[in-house]
């Protein structure tokens, strides 16, 4: 809305000066710089493209989704103020000499696009044969790119969607000191990209993102002859967890082959025992997935996997028409962790309604 404003009082600046609308022209502003904020983050994400960083994830704005779609291995997601934005790479640890770099450079161009901007329209704007005006449309791009590069340029981090996330000039010093985040998982607890401190969460993701592009990404990782073992049986939990939290059943299959292996490999580790009985449940073998989510409810520290634990308890009490205790488990979950990724989703197919 402040961006449709702003561009019907830019429209008004064209017109005659004595209409009426030219004198709100000024507010063009709030026009120019949501379209500022779009080149800064084709920036981001057509460096990354071009430089194999594959991103995954390109949001322009905060508040409420309006536009959302998956395309050819990411995906586009508009909010309704469109003062703000994010590109995730997909970058796991095991690649960060080789990224750094790279990430740096993908970083680095989002302001190198404003600084041109800014400096073009400057050019223009003080070109001694024509009058300086706020209400011109030279006047207004070159402040709304310098505006973007006050924020961009000086460090300091903001709340993304729930997670401590560094602006532009924080994240450069961050990899000029040697610093990476893994940005290929979201943080969760003892869960899958445990102590990464980059990336939006998981119940973010299930209300905004789609399976697809995380999942395509994983396959293409666990692809890699070259993967590390600790890095593949990260990737293994990041798609069967991506299933389980999404409930993209078309992949359930995969994700059953997956966290098998990991089960395999790490069969002492809770989060790894609660992954294999979320599987478990969701294929129906409801007796094997319920006592291992019962190991994981009686010992794992992490809040987070035990609310996912107890989500799925829920769902194999409502698969054995105990409707009672499948409310009681999903209660639980709720308490454990609010925002616990899988919870709204068991909660609509237990009862129709949140509980």
């Amino acid at each position: 809305l402040p961006a449709g404003i702003g561009f019907l009082c830019w429209i008004g600046s064209i017109l005659p000066q004595p209409h009426r609308f030219a004198s709100g022209s000024y507010l063009g502003l709030m026009w120019w710089i949501p379209v500022s904020v779009v080149l800064h983050e084709l920036g981001h994400f057509i460096a990354g493209q071009l430089l194999g960083l594959k991103p995954w994830l390109f949001t322009i704005g905060y508040g409420d989704v309006v536009y959302k779609r998956q395309l050819k291995g990411f995906t586009l997601i508009l909010r309704a103020t469109p003062y703000s934005g994010a590109v995730y790479p997909f970058i796991a640890t095991s690649q960060a000499n080789w990224a750094r770099w790279r990430l740096f450079a993908m970083v680095l161009a989002g302001p190198l696009i404003n600084v041109t901007f800014c400096a073009v329209f400057s050019k223009l704007a003080l070109d001694p044969t024509r009058e300086l005006s706020l209400s011109q449309v030279p006047e207004q791009i070159a402040v709304a790119n310098a505006y973007l590069l006050y924020w961009c340029l000086i460090p300091f981090s903001s709340n993304l969607d729930g997670v401590r996330t560094p602006n532009d000039a924080l994240f450069l010093i961050q990899l000029l000191r040697g610093q990476m985040a893994d940005t290929s998982n979201p943080p969760s607890g003892t869960g899958p990209g445990a102590g990464i401190p980059k990336g939006p969460s998981w119940a973010w993701l299930v209300k905004h993102a789609d399976a697809d592009a995380i999942l395509s990404r994983c396959r293409e990782q666990l692809g890699d002859p070259n993967l590390p073992l600790e890095e593949r049986h990260q990737v293994l939990d990041t798609f069967a967890t991506s299933v389980l939290m999404f409930g993209a059943r078309d992949f359930l299959e995969e994700a059953d082959r997956y966290a098998e292996e990991l089960y395999r490999a790490k069969p002492s580790e809770w989060t790894v025992l609660g992954t294999r009985g979320s599987i478990l449940i969701e294929l129906g073998r409801l007796d094997e997935g319920v006592s291992l989510l019962q190991q994981v409810i009686a010992n794992d520290p992490s809040a987070f996997d035990r609310a996912i634990s107890a989500s799925f308890l829920a769902l194999a009490e409502f698969k054995r028409g105990n409707q009672e205790a499948a409310v009681d488990w999903l209660r639980q979950s709720r308490d454990w962790d609010p925002d616990c990724g899988s919870l709204n989703r068991i909660e609509r197919f237990v009862t129709g309604k949140p509980v």
